[in-house]
């Protein structure tokens, strides 16, 4: 069985699916959030922790990019 990642944070789930790591599942907690699933890798862990150790960047216009995916994807 494939483990999942998930978060609650945006900006954390626009980063992952602009360096590759699509959501494989959305999931409403209320009418007002969303946890985005990811599946759980060795390298998303590794990307996971440099995100909160300000320590990865990515190009703006793949995570605007991602953003809008992702918000299309809640909205629609």
């Amino acid at each position: 069985m494939n483990k999942q990642f998930a978060t609650q944070d945006m900006c954390l789930a626009n980063t992952l699916q602009c360096l590759g790591h699509g959501i494989t599942s959305l999931k409403w907690l209320d009418d007002r959030q969303a946890s985005f699933c990811f599946k759980d890798t060795d390298q998303l862990k590794k990307i996971i922790e440099l995100y909160w150790q300000d320590e990865l960047l990515v190009e703006p216009k793949a995570f605007f990019n991602a953003h809008r995916l992702i918000k299309s994807r809640l909205y629609s």
